[in-house]
């Protein structure tokens, strides 16, 4: 079940990095580029844009998944103990 769980957060993080990709491509392209001629660095730019932010996207959601996930399993969060000290009563 975690595997599938982990595959589909990827899923998800792929397709929030492309749709981020897409915008700021169109960002980028209308502030950047406007009227004058693209040069092949920009070009090059451009067009690995998509790529990288979706493998940003998927890796980063799948961290964010795995540290919720260790934080939620911890021993410490379902023992009902607490960090601090114990008053003494007298």
């Amino acid at each position: 079940m975690t595997l599938l769980r982990t595959a589909g957060i990827g899923l998800l993080g792929l397709l929030g990095g492309v749709l981020f990709a897409i915008v700021a491509q169109d960002v980028l392209a209308t502030t950047v580029i406007g009227d004058s001629p693209v040069s092949a660095g920009l070009a090059v730019t451009l067009a690995t844009l998509t790529p990288v932010c979706a493998l940003l996207g998927m890796v980063t959601a799948i961290g964010i998944d795995r540290g919720r996930r260790r934080r939620t399993q911890s021993p410490r969060a379902d023992d009902g103990r607490h960090d601090y000290p114990r008053i003494p009563r007298s």
